[in-house]
Order: C-alpha cells, then sequence, then structure tokens
C-alpha cells in the first residue's frame, strides 16, 4: 500500500511536468515584426548576390494592426542608373490555414493591388514568401523570371 501512495504523487508531478501550456507560436505571432530580406531567388535561381550588388536594405514591417511597410534602400550607383528607392505602406491579410500572405500594394492615390504570397515558415525568425515575379516587376522595375522567392529574417 505504501508504494501505491508513494507512486500517486509521482505519477501526478509526472503528468504535470509533460501538460505545458507552451504552445508553438501561431504563424501570425511569428510574422509580426521587422524582417530584414537575406535571400532573393526567381526561376533562373538564386539572385542574392546580383540583389545585394544595386541594394543597401530590404526590409518588411508587418505589423500587429493589419498593415505593413515594404522598404528598399537601392545603393549610389543604383540610383545614378535610375532607380529609385521604394517606401511602401498599407494593409494585408493572413490565410493561415491556405499559407499566404496578401499585400494590397498601393499603385496610386487611389487604387491598390493585391499582391499574395505564398509563405513557409522555415524558423521563428526566418520566413519564406514566394510570389509571381511578374507583379513584383510591375511594382518594383525588375525583370525576375517565373516565381519570386524572397527569405527574410526577423531583426
Amino acid at each position: 500500500m505504501k508504494t501505491k501512495l508513494f507512486l500517486l504523487p509521482l505519477l501526478a508531478l509526472l503528468f504535470a511536468a509533460c501538460d505545458s501550456n507552451d504552445e508553438d507560436p501561431s504563424d501570425r505571432e511569428i510574422l509580426i515584426g521587422n524582417h530584414t530580406a537575406v535571400a532573393i531567388a526567381d526561376n533562373t535561381g538564386d539572385q542574392t548576390a546580383a540583389f545585394q550588388q544595386i541594394v543597401q536594405a530590404f526590409n518588411v514591417g508587418i505589423n500587429q494592426n493589419n498593415t505593413y511597410t515594404l522598404g528598399i534602400d537601392y545603393n549610389a550607383a543604383a540610383e545614378a542608373a535610375g532607380r529609385t528607392d521604394v517606401n511602401l505602406a498599407g494593409t494585408y491579410t493572413l490565410n493561415e490555414t491556405a499559407k499566404t500572405f496578401t499585400m494590397m500594394v498601393p499603385v496610386s492615390a487611389t487604387a491598390t493591388v493585391p499582391v499574395t504570397f505564398n509563405y513557409e515558415i522555415l524558423a521563428s525568425n526566418r520566413v519564406r514568401f514566394t510570389t509571381n515575379a511578374n507583379l513584383f516587376n510591375s511594382i518594383l522595375g525588375t525583370n525576375y523570371q517565373g516565381n519570386l522567392i524572397v527569405t527574410v529574417q526577423k531583426q
């Protein structure tokens, strides 16, 4: 009987230790924050080195209130060649079931265009976004082919 009484509290402690309220963070929790692009590719392959030759910074801020900011700061040589820094702000929708992130991108003072990215959580601080390169090309004046794949890391 003493053995059974001893085992009862031990089993209770064991179950309590295994019962954790620490749930994995939701996709939304991982996405909220400031991110920096660390890799970029299209259907022709890795474009990171070429992108880094003309871009000083590529930052995306994803806010709790369903707004975003996207900033691309080109270097002096790229600006001398006619590129203009990009600063976009707008709203977004997130569908965690479909793993899509849709940014409403302003194209004029009164019009927006939805740009939908599929996303993949690579780590708690790293996300890969994929979209049709043509949409991105029309907004940024780039010439990526097929799918554009941007990997960002939370700062």
